[in-house]
């Protein structure tokens, strides 16, 4: 109901008010006042604010204290829109099968000394998945590789390996016949700590056989405690009493990575082939590189890459 009263003992700025408040408004600017310029994208500011960000403690969301303990974890078939889509119970059958084929060794895996890292990141634009593939070994120059490759399937939370696998294992063939062979996969994204215990980086990694390891930057599961602030840090994550993954501190006070395996690596190899690789922020420098390569790439950029030109996707078969 609109509000009725009169204006004229009113200056300008206080009708505004009264009828932003009538309307559901929450806020306005007083007459011939200017909105206060954000900073440009890029700037020396915003890259401040980012880093200032990055260096915020991230707490347990499922600590005593939180609010998100009272009301339990959200389930891993919905998100906060009500109508998103769920994970199909034929797919959740599938991930379980699919998971059977998760191999991971309770002693470290035989690597070389120095292995040879293969960070991936996708970033989607419409249909398209383009992703961002960066080659690492210590004490050589690194590789990076870009491509194309059309989304098999929608994004369901708890699902993500249907849509995203594919189109890492589309990239890991091309790479393979330009003679590239890296030895352990880095991908962001969940290994062994999903809620049916298959991720991405199971998926890429069975289908692929390689090692393989998630390190994503949100978790899917309950955890109790808090890593140490220090570099290297830890706290297990578990699923039904059974340890599945890191909260991984990657450097000195800054928010956590959530590190597992995805296939042929251990628990414990997992976290130290993570810290082991070069970076000072939350996220390992070759990984954060994919992600810088799959987002320009994105954008329609080819520079500063090989590309590897568009792709069929690659579905894992049980």
């Amino acid at each position: 109901m609109a509000l009725m009263i009169s204006v004229g003992t009113l200056c300008l700025a206080e009708a505004r008010a009264i009828s932003a408040a009538s309307s559901g408004i929450v806020g306005f600017l007083p007459v011939g006042s200017r909105p206060q310029s954000l900073p440009r994208a890029g700037s020396a500011q915003v890259r401040m604010n980012n880093r200032a960000a990055e260096r915020m403690p991230e707490l347990n969301p499922w600590a005593a204290d939180s609010v998100f303990a009272a009301r339990g974890p959200r389930s891993m078939t919905t998100t906060s829109d009500e109508r998103a889509p769920r994970v199909d119970p034929a797919d959740q059958a599938f991930q379980r099968r699919l998971a059977q084929r998760v191999q991971i060794p309770r002693a470290p895996a035989l690597l070389p000394a120095r292995p040879r890292v293969l960070a991936l990141d996708v970033q989607y634009e419409g249909e398209w998945g383009h992703v961002g593939a960066v080659l690492h070994r210590a004490g050589e120059n690194e590789r990076r590789y870009g491509a194309r490759v059309p989304v098999p399937a929608e994004y369901v939370p708890g699902a993500f390996c249907f849509r995203e696998g594919p189109v890492l294992l589309a990239t890991l063939a091309a790479l393979r016949a330009r003679g590239e062979t890296p030895e352990v996969l880095v991908i962001d994204g969940h290994g062994l700590a999903h809620p049916r215990r298959f991720g991405v980086a199971c998926y890429v990694g069975v289908g692929g056989e390689v090692p393989s390891i998630g390190c994503a930057k949100r978790t899917l599961l309950r955890y109790e405690g808090e890593p140490g602030q220090g570099r290297g840090g830890k706290q297990a994550v578990e699923l039904e009493g059974e340890a599945v993954g890191w909260v991984l501190r990657t450097a000195t006070r800054v928010k956590p990575v959530y590190v597992s395996p995805g296939h042929l690596v251990s628990l414990e190899q997992a976290a130290a082939l993570v810290l082991d690789l070069p970076g000072k922020c939350r996220v390992p420098d070759p990984l954060r590189t994919a992600d810088q390569v799959a987002r320009r790439g994105a954008k329609g950029e080819t520079k500063g890459w090989t590309d590897l030109g568009t792709l069929e996707p690659r579905s894992l078969e049980v």
